[in-house]
């Protein structure tokens, strides 16, 4: 695998346990791992900045004509995961007809409350983008949606003092089916160009993951000495989250491409350059 094979890899703490073997070269692999918010990595992956990508599920459904998945490994939930959190002054009901500030960090979760509060409850709201964190950006709009490691701070103060609605258990409720947030994908253009060098990645990734789900005390431990969460609470959220990409996830991908009109782009579910 040539050296320059560039990886994107999501800041958030949510990949921590795929991506962090990798990055202490316990899995060895020879590639550049490149850190930033899923829009960033979203972008860069388009613009041939990245060869390979965690990316937000949106942006893979989006570009599934230029992107092939990395089969096995995702980021997505069985049900609640307290890190895609809708937070509100208002009762639910009552946000129809108001302004909701949605994150500018994440592709996948802004749509997915779209979904659930128009299809699933019939709350016609207006979304605005922003970066202003909580609990700053509640006294500018009624509600805003929190996601990632930002959530999982805003989430003791939001609990005592707001609405909260995790989107991930809310998803289930309405589906039965688990929800996806985040895959990993190639540029089929690496692919054609160097199967092997994906292959081989495919195989670290899947080997790091390995390591992670097996290691995860170290993990959780190194996680919250660089983020300063506390430990327990590190490891209870990995243990909230779902790194496969199995028939469940697919079907709750599929689910979720229906309802945002890309189905067709969504097939087919199958990597590439094993």
């Amino acid at each position: 695998m040539p050296p320059n094979l560039r990886l994107g890899d999501i800041e958030f703490l949510n990949s921590w346990p795929v991506t962090y073997a990798l990055a202490q070269g316990i899995i060895p692999a020879p590639v550049t791992l490149v850190r930033g918010a899923p829009t960033a990595l979203n972008a860069q992956l388009a613009a041939g900045a990245l060869d390979a990508s965690a990316v937000s599920a949106l942006a893979y459904l989006r570009h599934a004509d230029e992107w092939s998945l990395l089969p096995s490994v995702a980021i997505g939930s069985e049900s609640g995961v307290n890190s895609v959190l809708l937070i509100s002054r208002l009762p639910l009901r009552e946000l129809d007809g108001q302004t909701i500030a949605v994150t500018d960090a994440g592709a996948t979760t802004p749509m997915l409350l779209r979904i659930l509060l128009g299809q699933a409850q019939g709350v016609r709201a207006e979304y605005v983008t922003t970066s202003t964190p909580f609990p700053d950006v509640l006294q500018a709009y009624p509600a805003a949606l929190a996601i990632g490691d930002d959530a999982l701070r805003a989430l003791p103060a939001a609990r005592d003092d707001y609405f909260t609605w995790d989107l991930g258990a809310w998803w289930r409720d309405w589906t039965g089916l688990p929800m996806v947030y985040a895959v990993w994908a190639a540029r089929r253009d690496v692919i054609a160009r160097a199967p092997e060098a994906i292959g081989r990645l495919r195989e670290a990734l899947l080997a790091s993951k390995a390591w992670g789900l097996a290691h995860l005390d170290a993990v959780s431990r190194a996680a919250a000495a660089r983020t300063g969460f506390p430990e327990p609470v590190v490891r209870d959220y990995f243990r909230g989250i779902r790194y496969e990409l199995d028939e469940a996830a697919q079907a709750g991908l599929q689910r979720y491409a229906e309802c945002v009109g890309l189905t067709r782009s969504l097939s087919p579910l199958r990597g590439e350059g094993r």
